[in-house]
């Protein structure tokens, strides 16, 4: 037998190396898993350890700071001895990673100090401005790091507010509004309803007015005198504020109720002798008119009674410290900056109290009393930012000072870096010991493997060869584990492969067989558009397959007649493809004898009915024009109306539509709804006929692009230009149908009368 008569052997695979290259590969895998999931682990234990220290430290600085307040309120409340402070801050300096404490008042004056040098001396501004945005009588912490980033010290402080001891009512009330706050109960909605805040309006815009009334001695004031005398006020409309004033407060209290519209007219009557402008009588008088005012009760829910019994008694504790114009009062010094004085002095103390710090706190108080009459009565809601900056604003008049403690990082930061190291140490240690683990138990598992590869050597030999009958053949595996599942799976998937090499085959006929319809669809649409004297045209054709159902026409009947046909045949593919052919040959063949386009649509229907499957139908506009006369007769068969738009008037006319498809029905039943109708055309005019590809298209959100959407299109992008004008059109649909699928065929074809 010579050397060209031999048969070729089947190449097979070197085992033993796919074997190794294998255990290779898995056993790396594995490692950098392992190490993957020990540096999790690791990073976990760290930073769990971590978390420990941190909560030990705030503990610890908790203690230290709660005692040091209550040794400087002890001082200061009852003993009156700094010295006492400043003792205790000694005992102090046993602390491990102590590094300094002190007491700063209101002024960023260093009161006491470990270090009795800083006695005197003033914080840095940045420090101040700390100091001050911790408010809550919780201790507060802070981590500060050094050039390389690492945790130098960590700085805590806790404020110390005047007690209920020394008459400071106030401040105990604005706590109980702020645990309100805290818990959602305060400044939590979202908005308000819209009549609150015209009820809101006017209560707040009469407050204001109010205080024009009566002069600080609670007398008339000399411009109601005034308006008296020249009788433009009398006594009962002095008495009618009164009842007004003492009503508009029960209702910020909570108490609602409504007012009919002849005490809103009178009120609105008054007020402009106080400066009430005209625009805002209007506008007041507008909501009483659309009764959006003082209307209905049940507005005022829980948190809003919260909120109006806030600005209420804001609004009192700042009358009693401060005027509107932000002067202050005789209690301002008396018991703000008295008692302040008092307890410094009580220190031996002789730093100046600074007024401007006080007065500052509440002219702030009195920009934010505006805004929250404003937030409520216009915005309808209360920022977070307006809120807790009133609080801090509250506070901080009240504060005395802060009690402050440094400790140094160095010691627990060793201590950190200690753990890191012993846990990377032994991480480590268990990845070495598990890899040589991991590379033995993968020699074990893989084993099976050689049975598997000589099956897939026979079976790809075969194939290669093209005998598609060796994917009949099977790997026999005995192990139940998942190499033995892979080798049930691989037999699975040779039988599929047989399957799906006849289905290939099978679908390669049919792709055949759909390229030649869409080629034959290609053929019978027109190659081209008319060219006729005073008219232009356009067109757009899209199937959503490969072989759609639509269809568009031109029929010359004769010089003086152009026939017009856009029709759409029910779902897509070959058998769409077909009934258009059908369809197409009728009805050149009708309009070959100059039918009318009624007749035209009644004589194609028997044909479509007989030569078409029973689900299968088309919806038909056929027109004709005539070129001369310039107007249109045409008939509809269930399709979509045309559109007349002109670009002189801007006016867009909608054709006549009617009728059912063509071939549903049986011409008894189909003739009768078949009318024809006449369209006069002008110049400047353009005529669109459409398939309903375009207007039930759908976005991604499964809304329809719909008729309104399509009609503006066409107004937006009408041009002499027609081939642009359908592309606008068209990008307007693919902008609006985004990234959703194409649900239909779209044809649209444009005339233009010159």
């Amino acid at each position: 037998m010579s050397p060209s008569t031999k048969k070729k052997a089947p190449q097979k695979t070197d085992i033993r190396k796919m074997r190794f290259t294998l255990k290779i590969k898995i056993s790396i895998l594995v490692f950098f898993l392992l190490i993957f999931t020990v540096a999790i682990t690791a990073n976990f234990i760290i930073q769990y350890q971590n978390k420990i220290l941190d909560d030990q430290m705030a503990e610890t600085m908790s203690v230290y700071l709660n005692t040091f307040k209550q040794t400087v309120s002890s001082s200061i409340f009852e003993r009156n001895d700094r010295f006492t402070v400043q003792q205790f801050l000694n005992s102090y300096e046993t602390i491990p990673s102590f590094w300094m404490a002190m007491f700063v008042d209101n002024e960023g004056t260093i009161i006491v100090h470990s270090q009795p040098e800083n006695i005197g001396k003033q914080i840095a501004t940045k420090n101040q401005l700390f100091l001050e945005s911790g408010f809550e009588e919780l201790p507060h912490l802070l981590n500060n790091s050094n050039a390389e980033g690492v945790n130098y010290y960590i700085d805590g402080f806790l404020p110390v507010y005047l007690s209920d001891e020394f008459g400071v009512s106030e401040l105990h009330n604005f706590k109980n509004f702020f645990e309100q706050y805290k818990n959602r109960k305060l400044f939590a909605l979202d908005q308000y309803p819209e009549e609150l805040k015209n009820n809101l309006s006017m209560v707040f815009l009469f407050n204001k007015l109010y205080e024009l009334v009566y002069s600080d001695k609670k007398e008339l004031s000399a411009l109601s005198q005034t308006l008296m005398k020249d009788e433009s006020l009398s006594a009962s409309d002095i008495q009618f504020l009164r009842d007004m004033n003492k009503n508009f407060q029960d209702y910020l209290g909570g108490y609602e109720f409504d007012l009919k519209k002849d005490t809103i007219d009178r009120l609105l009557k008054i007020l402009p002798l106080y400066g009430l402008p005209n625009e805002t009588v209007a506008k007041f008088k507008d909501m009483k008119d659309k009764k959006r005012l003082f209307e209905n009760k049940n507005l005022i829910t829980d948190t809003i009674k919260n909120e109006l019994k806030f600005v209420a008694y804001l609004r009192q504790f700042l009358n009693r410290y401060m005027t509107s114009d932000k002067k202050t009062t005789e209690a301002f010094d008396k018991e703000i900056l008295d008692k302040v004085k008092k307890i410094k002095q009580s220190q031996m103390i002789w730093y100046p109290v600074k007024r401007t710090y006080y007065t500052s706190l509440f002219s702030q108080l009195v920009d934010n009393l505006k805004a929250f009459e404003k937030s409520m009565s216009v915005d309808g809601t209360v920022s977070q930012f307006l809120a807790e900056n009133t609080f801090r604003s509250v506070y901080n008049i009240f504060r005395l000072g802060s009690v402050r403690i440094l400790l140094k990082m160095d010691k627990i930061q060793a201590e950190r870096e200690k753990i890191a190291n012993q846990t990377v140490d032994i991480a480590i240690l268990f990845i070495l010991r598990m890899l040589v683990v991991t590379f033995f138990v993968v020699s074990f598992i893989i084993r099976p493997l050689n049975t598997l590869a000589q099956g897939t050597d026979e079976i790809a030999d075969g194939v290669a060869k093209g005998d598609i009958g060796k994917l009949d053949n099977e790997v026999l595996i005995k192990n139940h584990d998942e190499l033995g599942q892979l080798a049930d799976k691989f037999n699975i998937m040779t039988r599929n492969l047989k399957k799906a090499f006849l289905e290939i085959t099978d679908k390669a006929r049919m792709e055949e067989e759909l390229r030649v319809a869409m080629e034959i669809q290609t053929a019978i649409l027109p190659s081209s558009l008319p060219e006729l004297p005073g008219y232009k045209f356009a067109h757009y054709y899209e199937p959503q397959t490969e072989s759609g159902g639509d269809y568009y026409d031109f029929l010359d009947s004769d010089p003086d007649h152009l026939g017009i046909v856009v029709a759409d045949v029910t779902n897509h593919g070959v058998g769409a493809a077909i009934v258009m052919a059908v369809l197409r040959s009728a009805l050149r063949n009708a309009a070959g004898q100059k039918m009318d386009p009624s007749k035209v649509l009644k004589h194609i229907n028997p044909i479509l009915l007989r030569d078409s499957p029973p689900n299968m139908f088309a919806t038909v506009f056929y027109g004709v024009l005539d070129i001369k006369k310039c107007e249109m007769i045409y008939s509809i068969a269930g399709h979509e109306q045309g559109i007349l738009f002109n670009s002189d008037d801007k006016k867009m006319r909608l054709l006549k539509t009617g009728g059912l498809p063509v071939g549903i029905m049986d011409s008894a039943i189909f003739d009768p709804q078949i009318e024809l109708f006449k369209a006069s055309l002008r110049k400047g005019d353009y005529f669109l006929q459409y398939t309903d590809g375009i207007i039930e298209a759908k976005s991604a959100t499964g809304e329809e692009y719909g008729s309104d959407r399509f009609y503006r299109a066409i107004m937006k992008y009408a041009s002499d230009d027609l081939d642009s004008m359908s592309r606008g059109i068209i990008a307007d649909l693919k902008e609006f149908t985004a990234k959703a699928p194409q649900s239909d065929d779209i044809t649209l074809l444009i005339m233009k009368i010159l």
